[in-house]
């Protein structure tokens, strides 16, 4: 399809903002490492979360959490 009208005009131009090569690459690092570091502080919570509630002192502690008479 030629849109004759733009070619009378003089032609169509080109797009000049948001496709930049030098952007389009540095929007795509960032949201990589904005997606990556979301995952990780994820499963790392996860993990920590785990590693945590193995632990005996932690269950100790929500055991005894009111006390040692009232614990439970």
């Amino acid at each position: 399809i030629i849109d004759y009208n733009a070619v009378a005009r003089g032609g169509i131009e080109p797009p000049t903002h948001g496709f930049s090569v030098r952007k389009q690459y540095i929007s795509l690092l960032f949201y990589t490492f904005l997606i990556n570091s979301i995952f990780n502080l994820y499963y790392n919570y996860l993990e920590l979360k785990l590693v945590l509630s193995s632990s005996i002192y932690f269950y100790l502690f929500y055991k005894f959490r009111w006390g040692i008479w009232w614990g439970k």
